[in-house]
């Protein structure tokens, strides 16, 4: 984390400074996006290739998750904008309208993933087989998760943002790695 921080974030422990701040919420986005991209690939090509309605509604979830990184900065970047003529109150409300997006996006995919699932249940499409490919990438999404979830956490607390602690999970399993 502070080799990232080092390389990216110029005056790094000014966290009190605006544009810092800016900076770290760029970071923890791009590694969000980035790392919810690879997932998406590795679990769509792992979805096709074991015929995993489970795997492949997994990386489309994953693909939302970088979605939502995506609208959160650009809500976040946006709604710090400060009053102007035609928003005398500001553009404090651009995050809540990206989270409303957000929570559509995941119920539409959610809609589709169940409309798929239940079509192949009625048409007696053959049931998914153990696949020791879908449980390796499965797991290895298991991990890369938690490391996110300690990333954004640890993020969170060094520059005070509940925001990101929000978005890191905190399980019993992680409060150690989260301290």
């Amino acid at each position: 984390m502070e080799l990232l921080f080092k390389i990216f974030i110029k005056d790094k422990d000014n966290v009190e400074s605006t544009r810092v701040r800016s900076r770290y919420g760029q970071l923890s986005g791009g590694v969000g996006i980035f790392l919810n991209c690879v997932l998406f690939v590795i679990k769509f090509i792992a979805g096709i290739l074991t015929s995993s309605v489970g795997v492949t509604a997994d990386a489309f979830n994953n693909l939302s998750d970088a979605g939502s990184s995506v609208l959160t900065v650009v809500g976040y970047t946006m709604s710090g904008k400060p009053a102007d003529k035609d928003h005398p109150y500001g553009h404090a409300r651009m995050e809540y309208l990206c989270s409303l997006f957000i929570s559509v996006i995941v119920m539409f995919l959610g809609f589709e993933m169940l409309t798929s699932s239940i079509d192949k249940i009625v048409n007696k499409q053959t049931t998914e087989e153990f696949s020791l490919v879908a449980i390796i990438v499965i797991a290895s999404t298991i991990l890369v998760k938690a490391l996110v979830a300690v990333f954004y956490s640890k993020l969170g607390k060094k520059i005070n943002s509940s925001a990101l602690r929000a978005s890191a999970p905190s399980t019993s399993v992680l409060r150690p790695f989260i301290s």
